[in-house]
């Protein structure tokens, strides 16, 4: 959104296009060096743009100036800015953290191998993650596209750490069910609502928009229908399972 107007990547004609909402007036913002995919503000206005074959992501600031951010990464996707300026792309088979918005301080969450596993950013990994959406907690949500899952990265520990939040690894399909008892086919991008209780997902292949409701680390919810509960004291947890011994794990120690 820029101004309460809506800002959209058009991919395939290189330009970014503002659609006035109160008009519904189109007319073009920005023609663009390459092929814009992802979209994010910063806490000063500045729009970050993921240009996919370029394998770069920009920059266009407020006044119009258009550079490049960084350049030579392998198929970017998406792109967030937290509030501390943090950007955040999704490339293939990882996703990389640039702090306070500066190029030269980049680090890796994920191993960068194609595959599947859980852990601590260092081990973890994705099968072409896509869209990226973050809650107000810091929680960061991938749509793992070839794993057929929604992840979740949460900065609770000293590192940043993988779960799998929804869907069931390499199974395609369109069942509606709690967590890893749910199928997705091509999952694209995500958004989360204002409130951050609810996911919504894009479905490439399956054609179709699915909500996910949230429960956010340090909660648990039994069934698709029930609400999320906070597990107690020194513990967190997630959307996995049937009861707080499985949802609700003790924190490492120090925590």
């Amino acid at each position: 959104m820029q101004d309460g107007n809506l800002v959209v990547a058009d991919w395939a004609n290189n330009k970014l296009r503002k659609v006035t909402l109160s008009t519904k007036q189109v007319t073009t913002l920005y023609s663009l060096g390459g092929d814009p995919y992802g979209l994010a503000y910063d806490s000063s206005w500045n729009l970050y743009i993921t240009e996919y074959y370029k394998g770069r992501v920009t920059k266009l600031s407020p006044s119009g100036q258009y550079t490049v951010f960084v350049s030579g990464l392998n198929y970017p996707n998406d792109v967030i800015v937290d509030s501390s300026n943090n950007v955040y792309v999704s490339i293939t088979h990882k996703i990389l953290k640039y702090a306070n918005a500066n190029p030269a301080s980049v680090s890796s969450i994920g191993t960068g191998v194609a595959g599947f596993k859980d852990g601590s950013a260092s081990v973890a990994q994705f099968n072409n993650p896509i869209g990226l959406d973050m809650d107000n907690k810091g929680n960061i949500y991938v749509a793992d596209y070839n794993n057929q899952v929604v992840r979740i990265i949460t900065p609770l520990f000293i590192e940043y750490t993988v779960y799998t939040l929804a869907g069931k690894v390499g199974i395609a399909g369109g069942t509606n069910a709690v967590g890893t008892a749910a199928t997705f086919n091509g999952l694209w991008y995500v958004t989360l609502s204002p409130d951050n209780l609810y996911l919504y997902v894009t479905e490439y292949e399956g054609n179709k928009m699915r909500r996910i409701t949230v429960c956010q680390p340090g909660s648990y919810a039994t069934s698709a229908t029930s609400s999320c509960t906070s597990c107690p004291v020194n513990t967190y947890g997630m959307l996995t399972g049937t009861d707080k011994a499985t949802n609700c794990l003790e924190c490492p120690s120090g925590y």
